[in-house]
């Protein structure tokens, strides 16, 4: 049975704030609203609600990302939901006639084309490191100019125009490349 109130102390809960589009909340309320009619009109709050869907999305993407069984034949364990204050949508299991998720997996052995971090490809990190030993002595904010000049890197600005980098971004990938021993 669903327990109505406030959450249980021991559930720990961060507030953060989330842009939605429009219309996925209008698809999440029209959602909300024909439980609500099946249910004879219980309230369900639209919270509580995201929060449900968020866990049933998750748990249906972790399965679709696990193996059929391990190396040993097992079958894969199937994961436990947290211990979450019940709501209504609890009593409802995920949907079985939901088409399956493409899910990317990810690369089994690294190449060359792995995106560093901040998005960056290992090859462009190369070559900003290898242009940034020909001239140390410039600022980032030069260096950065230089880089756009050179055509090597340009980020884009608001109306898609060809902008040097941000010297903050050029900094994380100089240190990338100082701790991966290009630079």
């Amino acid at each position: 049975m669903a327990v109505r109130g406030r959450p249980p102390k021991g559930v720990e809960r961060s507030n953060i704030l989330l842009r939605v589009p429009t219309d996925l909340i209008e698809q999440v309320d029209a959602f909300k609203e024909s439980l609500e009619a099946e249910r004879g009109g219980f309230g369900i709050n639209r919270t509580d609600m995201l929060i449900r869907l968020i866990e049933v999305g998750l748990q249906t993407l972790t399965q679709a990302r696990q193996p059929a069984s391990h190396p040993n034949g097992q079958e894969a364990p199937t994961p436990q939901p947290t211990a979450q204050p019940a709501i209504p949508l609890a009593l409802e299991p995920a949907p079985t006639t939901a088409h399956p998720v493409d899910v990317p997996q990810a690369a089994e052995t690294p190449t060359a084309k792995t995106p560093a971090r901040h998005g960056l490809p290992r090859e462009k990190l190369q070559e900003i490191a290898d242009e940034r030993m020909q001239c140390e002595g410039l600022s980032l904010r030069e260096f950065a100019q230089r880089l756009h000049d050179r055509g090597i890197y340009s980020s884009r600005a608001k109306d898609g125009s060809p902008v040097p980098a941000n010297p903050g971004n050029l900094k994380k990938w100089l240190d990338q490349a100082r701790d991966a021993g290009v630079l």
